[in-house]
């Protein structure tokens, strides 16, 4: 995914999205659990357009939960591309305290990809509405009766839907 091309976190990022994700008072009233995966947590910050839009609308609207994996394998990501260490171990931070973590049963065989079968197991474990990817394989698999997996743009598509 960390290409040598990709882009840069200049400082300025950086501290936007470490206020952007700062833990707010208000509570949401919805009961609704998201789980962003990787790639669309790493385009949020890179990059910007819709995979923000989600953090964004995820973050007032919904219960984020997350996962150590996922959260080594952003930080990893993020490291490839020169991310300083202290933004880095502060994000950790961040999303440690607005999301809801879980560490779920070590599944195998779930996914085609075994990077995808930790990811998809802690959204089936938390309980979450959708498991929010840009990630081919698990976007195959379409999701079960409780849990859609679906692309960004899709997902604030549907929130637009729920919310109206």
């Amino acid at each position: 995914m960390a290409r040598k091309s990709a882009k840069k976190l200049d400082a300025g990022q950086r501290k936007k999205w470490l206020k952007t994700l700062e833990p707010n008072d208000a509570k949401t009233e919805l009961g609704k659990r998201v789980f962003i995966d990787t790639n669309v947590w790493y385009s949020a910050l890179l990059y910007g357009g819709v995979p923000e839009q989600v953090v964004r609308v995820c973050k007032q609207n919904y219960q984020i939960t997350s996962s150590q994996y996922l959260i080594n394998e952003l930080l990893g990501l993020l490291k490839d591309v020169g991310a300083p260490y202290k933004w880095r171990n502060n994000l950790e931070k961040v999303l440690k305290q607005v999301t809801l973590s879980i560490e779920p049963p070590d599944l195998t065989g779930i996914s085609r990809g075994p990077n995808d079968d930790p990811i998809l197991s802690a959204a089936i474990s938390s309980n979450c509405s959708f498991l929010i990817t840009n990630d081919k394989d698990l976007l195959e698999l379409g999701g079960t009766q409780k849990l859609l997996i679906i692309k960004p743009a899709g997902f604030l598509l549907q929130d637009a839907r729920i919310r109206n």
